[in-house]
């Protein structure tokens, strides 16, 4: 069996902030890391996270943080894939509303779908494999964060994400069944919870590639 390649692609909760501003967790604490001594070594679990990283939105305030401008020097850097685990939209409800978030996801599962159309290089990024991604609803942003809208929006997205994965026909799973916002900043995942959503990650990449055996 040849090792499986699996780029996580993902905003600060990706990257392993410490809530607050503490910091940023060992590379073995981050859920990432977690996943990837779970699978062991038939798998590649390749992290891609990035601060204030949203889908398709421009931050006026910080520059280069924009998921869908960046997701081809990924692609180019990692290729080639067996899969692509998308975790984005917190960071979009900053910006807009919960269907502008929707559309930012969608546009970002059709981009991955769509790699080996629109990326140029020596290879393919799914390299004669189907295209295969795993698409994650963020968690939630805590109760006690000023913009309400924002928790509003939390809390529907996975309803309306698991639309999309519906809709493109790729795989699904809710981080917020896993893992908790911290309440020292309300956003990002505490880190006690990284070890239960990496466990829970591992075991559904898994069954994608049983599933397909």
């Amino acid at each position: 069996m040849s090792q499986k390649r699996i780029l996580c692609y993902g905003d600060s909760n990706t990257w392993g902030f410490l809530p607050g501003g503490a910091g940023r967790l060992c590379a073995d604490q981050r859920w990432t890391g977690v996943c990837r001594r779970e699978l062991g070594a038939d798998y590649t679990v390749i992290e891609c996270g990035l601060n204030g990283r949203t889908t398709i939105y421009d931050n006026p305030n910080v520059k280069f943080r924009n998921g869908a401008d960046a997701l081809p020097f990924a692609l180019l850097e990692n290729m080639p894939l067996d899969l692509a685990v998308l975790m984005l939209g917190s960071n979009d409800s900053a910006r807009t509303d919960l269907s502008g978030v929707v559309a930012g996801v969608d546009k970002m599962v059709h981009m991955l779908l769509t790699a080996d159309e629109w990326v140029t290089g020596s290879q393919k990024v799914w390299l004669n494999r189907e295209p295969n991604v795993l698409l994650m609803s963020p968690v939630y942003i805590h109760d006690d964060h000023p913009s309400k809208e924002r928790v509003e929006i939390s809390h529907a997205l996975a309803g309306e994400l698991e639309k999309v994965a519906k809709k493109y026909g790729v795989h699904f799973m809710d981080a917020a069944k896993f893992a908790l916002p911290s309440e020292v900043d309300c956003v990002h995942i505490c880190p006690e919870d990284h070890p239960n959503l990496g466990r829970a990650v591992a075991e559904k990449i898994r069954s994608i590639f049983e599933d397909k055996a």
